[in-house]
This record gives structure tokens, C-alpha cells and sequence, in this order.
């Protein structure tokens, strides 16, 4: 494996909880050097895709010029771009500092864009909406669960939150571009009972959902209370 990896696949491709395959290993660091190493092909490849019907379901729920968070902001395209178009006020987050570079050139009016981790981001701001699109996937598998209290910190009272994420448990490799990348998720009724916990509702929760170059194996709209 590239990057001086350790990591093997198990025969399904993912890792098993608690085997062991990733103990000692900094899975934050090797994505943050991947999705460097990436950051322009994804940029490009970004730049043309369409936005989801399912952002455009979570703009309309929005107040107007509200203020949004988007995690793991990437390139900014085309979450970021379409939202600051319709006139909110984006904040972009990310760990790849060469990624948020393809952000900043992309030049979206209303947002800002900034490198830092997701569980290191501590700003006064909240947010009336968070939009994570393939983001929560490369947390390590130890940290899921705080990802649910985090958003919960960072949203005002009645802020929308679309994500996606994997529909059950593992922790394995993916690739992108010929770059291996730690990917892991939680099964879901363990999110879903997260959810509860940290006082959001579900609106929607759709399985392989698939809608053109939008593919994903499980996505979630909820609204925090």
C-alpha cells in the first residue's frame, strides 16, 4: 500500500471491530495525505458534477441567508458553490489544506473556507444548517461516535443536517484515484439512537439511494430540536 501503509483488507474488504488491523496507526494523518495528493483531480472532477436533489431539499428548509457549515468542504464544489449561491453564508471546513486551496480558487462568494480538523473545530458561530457529504466515511471508526455531539454543539435551535454515511459497521480501505484511504462508519441504529440523544429528529432516512452520479448507501435529514 502506498504511503508507507500497514493496513491489509479482510477477504470482504472491510476491517472488524476490534481486530486490530489499524492499532497504532494514525488513520487521520494518512487521509489528510491522501486527499492532498488528490486534492486537484477531485477538484476537477467535482467541478462538474451536479448537485443533488437532496441539497436542494435541504436549501429550501433553510431560513434565508442563513449560516451553513459544510464538513469536509473539499474543493467546494458543488455543495458549497450551489448554497452560497442561493445566498447563505457558507463556512467550509476541511483537514486537507490542499483541498481548501482548490476551494479558495474556486472564488464562491459568500464563504469562507478553512483548514481544520472536524473534532478540533471550536468556533462561537452556529449554524442554522451542517451539510457533510462523504465526510463522516474517513473519521476514524473510535471517533464516530462523537460525531453526533459535535453537530449538536454547532447547531443553533431547528438547524437541518444532511449527511451520508455507510448502513452498516466497518472500518476498511477505499480508494480514490489510486490513492488508499481509511474508511469507517457505524451501523445504523446506532447513529439513529445517537441522533435521539443529542435531541434531532429524523425527516428523512433513505436507503442506496441513487440519483444519477449521486449514489450512496445510506443518507440522512434531520432537524435538531
Amino acid at each position: 500500500m502506498k504511503r508507507g501503509g500497514i493496513v491489509r483488507r479482510d477477504e470482504d474488504g472491510f476491517g472488524k471491530k476490534g481486530s486490530g488491523i489499524f492499532d497504532g496507526f494514525d488513520k487521520g494523518s494518512f487521509n489528510k495525505d491522501g486527499f492532498d495528493v488528490i486534492a486537484e483531480r477531485w477538484a476537477e472532477m467535482r467541478a462538474k458534477m451536479p448537485v443533488s436533489r437532496l441539497v436542494e431539499l435541504f436549501a429550501s428548509a433553510l431560513k434565508p441567508g442563513g449560516a451553513v457549515l459544510d464538513v469536509g468542504c473539499g474543493s467546494g464544489c458543488p455543495e458549497a458553490k450551489y448554497l452560497s449561491e442561493r445566498g447563505f453564508q457558507v463556512t467550509g471546513i476541511d483537514v486537507s489544506d490542499k483541498m481548501v486551496r482548490e476551494a479558495v480558487k474556486n472564488n464562491i462568494v459568500n464563504a469562507r473556507f478553512i483548514v481544520c480538523d472536524f473534532f478540533d473545530f471550536a468556533p462561537e458561530e452556529k449554524y442554522d444548517g451542517i451539510v457533510a457529504v462523504d465526510s463522516f466515511f474517513y473519521f476514524p471508526l473510535e471517533k464516530q461516535p462523537e460525531v453526533y455531539a459535535r453537530l449538536a454543539n454547532l447547531a443553533k435551535p431547528g438547524c437541518y443536517v444532511l449527511f451520508t454515511h455507510g448502513n452498516k459497521e466497518n472500518e476498511g480501505l477505499d480508494h480514490m484515484f489510486g490513492e488508499p484511504f481509511v474508511s469507517s462508519a457505524l451501523d445504523k441504529e446506532t447513529v439513529l439512537g445517537l441522533l435521539r440523544r443529542e435531541g434531532f429528529r429524523v425527516e428523512l432516512s433513505i436507503d442506496d439511494y441513487d440519483e444519477e452520479a449521486w449514489v450512496r448507501k445510506w443518507v440522512v435529514f434531520a432537524r435538531k430540536g
